[in-house]
């Protein structure tokens, strides 16, 4: 008596994997995170630490929405202007450029331009007060953002704090804006911002440089907009957002070890964040707009 054979399955090629990696949990977190913190160990002792967020976002788009420009949206000029921040910034620190005035406030002022660029089609759908209206609000707060975000140099662990409470800030309201993709930008330059820091303590020493806080700070910033412009987040909410450089900046910095003051400069710089989002929630939950 013969038995019949059973066909075989088809099997597709290691679909774990294809499904953990369109995790937006791995995609914006776990897999930036790694990418940042082997990198940020490689070039600990370089200047060259604009490299760690460079690949998270480079990573992020890999597993997202790839490397093409077209169609040329407003998330791909954001896109292109964190990733050219980043850019100039591993320029500035390779070429070990010192923070002058010129670039304090010169990069925010180009960031700042950058912003009304990003916007552009938004802007061309509304009439000219809108237009002049959310041209001039985008502007002047990513100014500010980046403004301040660079006004922490003078401290590389402030520096770096500052990013990942704008980045994880930014990206949580961009969710709770419906918008997913922006989400996941702004987490993944906070998440490589908090590997930096981990490595820092693990090291024990601060990375060398100043302008760790230039490429989280253009992207959260842009972030915000962005999420405001296109999605369902009122901008009021974004406020909270400035005061994240500024909280740890002002703490005293005493005789405290690096591990401390790491550990303090961090919940500082994400008390403001996490304040943004509980604002928005319970805006939400109150029937506000979000």
């Amino acid at each position: 008596m013969q038995c019949a054979a059973q066909p075989l399955l088809p099997l597709s090629p290691h679909p774990p994997m294809n499904d953990l990696l369109s995790n937006p949990a791995v995609q914006a977190g776990v897999a930036p995170f790694v990418a940042a913190l082997l990198a940020a160990f490689a070039l600990a002792r370089t200047r060259l630490h604009a490299t760690a967020p460079l690949l998270a976002l480079s990573l992020l788009l890999a597993l997202t929405i790839g490397f093409a420009l077209e169609p040329f949206t407003a998330v791909k000029k954001l896109l292109l202007l964190t990733l050219g921040a980043g850019l100039i910034s591993w320029a500035l620190e390779a070429t070990g450029q010192p923070a002058r005035p010129i670039w304090r406030y010169g990069l925010p002022v180009v960031a700042a331009l950058g912003s009304v660029w990003m916007l552009q089609r938004v802007l061309a759908q509304k009439t000219p007060g809108e237009a002049w209206m959310l041209a001039g609000t985008a502007a002047l707060f990513v100014f500010a953002v980046v403004a301040l975000a660079l006004w922490t140099s003078d401290d590389a662990t402030v520096a770096t704090a500052s990013g990942l409470g704008l980045g994880w800030g930014s990206g949580a309201l961009a969710v709770l804006g419906a918008s997913a993709l922006l989400g996941q930008i702004g987490i993944a330059l906070g998440t490589a911002c908090a590997a930096l820091l981990l490595v820092q303590m693990l090291r024990g020493q601060t990375t060398p440089g100043w302008t760790q806080a230039l490429m989280p700070g253009v992207g959260a910033a842009l972030v915000g907009v962005l999420a405001c412009a296109t999605g369902e987040l009122h901008a009021l909410y974004l406020l909270p957002l400035l005061l994240v450089p500024l909280a740890p900046r002002l703490l005293p910095r005493g005789q405290r070890g690096l591990r401390l003051h790491t550990c303090i400069v961090g919940f500082a710089a994400v008390l403001p964040a996490a304040l943004a989002v509980g604002w928005t929630l319970f805006a939400v939950a109150a029937g506000q707009p979000g």
